[in-house]
């Protein structure tokens, strides 16, 4: 069993991504989401800068965005798989991906993932004040729309990507954010 205490990091792993990626899922509404979701899981966009992409955005093979959140304008490369799921969605759209709300998003991805079978246990420990709390859940139930950026983060790590370039794709600033991403990749 897998842990997670407090803010640890909960992350598809890359095989885990492929099989999400390339499940058959009937419900176009499923695909859709798996389609926002990866696009996380390849770029390092919170959901909020995915709902905001347009064709503009797109440069030379890159998504050159201003984050909505930290304000700062980022250069992100398009990796073949986000570019296989740009590809599925029409030019003549305003958006680059399918919008759906956040709700729904993370309501249809831990249906996704329970139907590709994220089934293993993972360990979840919360403090109410000095007492911790233990409960296990099921990988899919955990799965929201912030698992993307985890994943990206720890497969981008995994695969030795440089750290000061993921930082910058991602917009951490603090060692202390970053720092509980290299603790998970030590293992691997």
């Amino acid at each position: 069993t897998a842990s997670e205490k407090g803010n640890e990091v909960i992350f598809l792993t890359m095989d885990e991504l492929m099989i999400l990626k390339n499940h058959p899922f009937e419900k176009k509404s499923y695909r859709k989401v798996r389609d926002i979701f990866c696009f996380g899981c390849f770029t390092g966009l919170r959901i909020s800068d995915i709902f905001q992409l347009t064709r503009d955005h797109i440069k030379n093979g890159q998504i050159v965005k201003t984050i909505q959140k930290t304000r700062q304008t980022e250069t992100i490369p398009i990796n073949k798989f986000a570019q296989e799921i740009i590809d599925r969605y029409p030019e003549n759209s305003v958006r680059l991906l399918p919008k759906i709300s956040q709700q729904k998003l993370n309501q249809y991805i831990k249906k996704c993932c329970e139907e590709a079978k994220f089934i293993e246990k993972i360990k979840v420990v919360k403090f109410s004040g000095n007492r911790p709390r233990e409960t296990t859940h099921p990988k899919h139930e955990l799965i929201t729309s912030h698992v993307a950026r985890k994943t990206f983060i720890t497969n981008s790590l995994i695969l030795n990507m440089n750290q000061k370039a993921i930082k910058e794709i991602v917009g951490h600033k603090k060692d202390s954010t970053f720092n509980k991403y290299l603790k998970i990749t030590e293992e691997f």
